[in-house]
């Protein structure tokens, strides 16, 4: 897995930037400056985390989701959490390294749902021993080397579970959907199976936020939402195969597998058959 090549400047930052995917998202690296007050505007449809690796960032006028929030200065060791589906808005100024963890909300459902019952917004530290992984990571990344897979998912999903250190877990007090919302949700969802389908669009069709939904969806289906999408597109790729009319690899991109063998897998792993075995039994 390779780091990508440095990307474009924002207005008014001066800035060197590599990326490289893992199972539930990205890490990007990234150097900024700025030698004056600069405004961000942010919105993100995953949870994203930001650990300081060096230098400060000053912050004002801030505000979350149009609200006026707190001043949150950034310095080395410093981390932030961000649910998906907030906006930022605000002015920085400063010289800094940091990186961005960003978090599928449908891997966080199932892999970290501890996240869910996060307020929306978090600051504080883990602990030190996890920065040696950080810089680790940032070490390759700013020298645009090859990264092992088993490096990248493991340090973030060791992060992703350490960030339920910044503060206290709300209790939940969450229902499961109503009939209607869960009609809803399930009807897009069946609807869209071609298509990448995100937490941020489950949720509008519910009226709720990405992180009241998941759990809600959980209560109401005993499963994350990820996992019901997938054993939904399973049950349209049978009826598929039972119809013989289209190929496998023809049903895979129907579905909105990235691959033929991306599809044999999840279908293996649902079923116990492969796709192949389970046209010929039926």
């Amino acid at each position: 897995m390779y780091a990508g090549q440095p990307e474009g400047k924002p207005t008014g930052f001066g800035q060197k930037m590599r990326r490289v995917v893992w199972a539930g998202g990205e890490l990007v690296w990234g150097v900024f400056k700025t030698d004056e007050f600069t405004p961000y505007e942010l919105f993100r449809d995953q949870h994203e985390s930001f650990f300081m690796l060096s230098g400060e960032a000053i912050t004002r006028c801030r505000s979350i989701d149009g609200k006026p929030a707190p001043r949150a200065d950034r310095n080395a060791g410093s981390v932030d959490f961000f649910h998906s589906g907030i906006s930022l808005r605000g002015e920085v100024w400063g010289e800094y390294e940091q990186i961005r963890m960003s978090i599928d909300p449908f891997w966080s459902a199932e892999h970290a749902p501890i996240l869910d019952l996060h307020s929306p917004w978090m600051m504080g530290s883990i602990q030190t021993s996890v920065w040696s992984l950080i810089h680790e990571v940032a070490a390759h990344l700013k020298r645009s080397e090859t990264i092992d897979p088993l490096l990248t998912d493991g340090v973030a999903s060791l992060l992703a579970f350490k960030l339920s250190e910044l503060g206290p877990v709300a209790k939940s007090t969450i229902n499961a959907l109503s009939a209607g919302r869960l009609k809803a949700a399930t009807s897009y969802i069946d609807a869209n199976l071609e298509k990448r389908i995100l937490l941020s669009d489950l949720s509008s069709c519910a009226g709720l936020s990405t992180s009241q939904f998941a759990v809600a969806f959980r209560k109401s289906t005993g499963m994350p939402p990820h996992r019901f999408v997938v054993f939904r597109r399973i049950e349209r790729a049978k009826a598929m195969l039972r119809d013989k009319s289209k190929t496998i690899i023809e049903i895979a991109f129907l579905l909105g597998f990235s691959s033929q063998s991306h599809f044999t897998q999840t279908f293996k792993s649902v079923t116990g058959l492969t796709p192949m075995q389970f046209r010929m039994q039926n």
